[in-house]
């Protein structure tokens, strides 16, 4: 029988992430991102994306978020909030700082206390799609057995069709985008990632619970 897992889910009319099954603590939402705002210490877990240095598309930005400069702003904030006793948990995304998996494991190597949500969708871009499957296996690979991975996040994707680049994904729930639910399935059972909280989609949670086989 498979074991009950926790699953989170936004919270309607909040800013949390609260569970559906299991037992665990709400989770703050950031309505910023660490580079443009210090989250308050309040009790309680608080879910942030990491940033950028300047505007999205501007590829002088994009150029100063993954180099060394942006690593030592996000470094750097991750420490003083860790200082302050915010319990941060950084969520990646494929235009950030923190944009894959080799930088969220040089962030929960290099910074004692520093933890991450494993989301291999928001780590995708447009020119990734034709080989998904292994770039999100590579992500669970490189993070799942991480003890600073403390929750997964899993998603579909789809473009966007408002991107004029064409580079940029939207999340939907899982088996509405264009991933491959059993490939992500196989993962999620190969790794054993339910022995940590799941996010999952508000409205959705139970079908995407029920075709990852994560349901007791």
């Amino acid at each position: 029988m498979t074991e009950t897992p926790t699953i989170l889910v936004p919270e309607a009319g909040s800013d949390r992430l609260a569970p559906v099954l299991g037992t665990a603590d709400p989770v703050r939402i950031a309505a910023l991102p660490l580079l443009d705002a210090q989250p308050a210490a309040n009790s309680g877990p608080v879910l942030v994306r990491s940033g950028t240095l300047g505007e999205p598309g501007d590829p002088v930005a994009e150029m100063r978020t993954w180099g060394p400069e942006g690593w030592e702003a996000l470094t750097s904030a991750v420490k003083q909030a860790l200082s302050a006793g915010v319990e941060l948990l950084v969520q990646p995304n494929a235009f950030d700082v923190l944009s894959d998996a080799q930088r969220c494991l040089g962030l929960i190597n290099d910074i004692d206390g520093a933890r991450v949500l494993l989301d291999p969708a928001s780590m995708l871009t447009a020119s990734m799609l034709n080989h998904a499957d292994d770039h999100i296996r590579r992500a669970f690979e490189s993070l799942a057995a991480h003890p600073g991975t403390v929750a997964v996040r899993l998603a579909d994707v789809e473009p966007d069709a408002s991107d004029t680049d064409g580079r940029r994904l939207l999340t939907k729930p899982l088996g509405t985008g264009v991933l491959d639910v059993a490939a992500v399935a196989s993962l999620v059972k190969k790794h054993s990632v339910t022995d940590r909280p799941i996010v999952l989609s508000r409205d959705h949670w139970q079908r995407e619970a029920e075709s990852l086989g994560i349901l007791p």
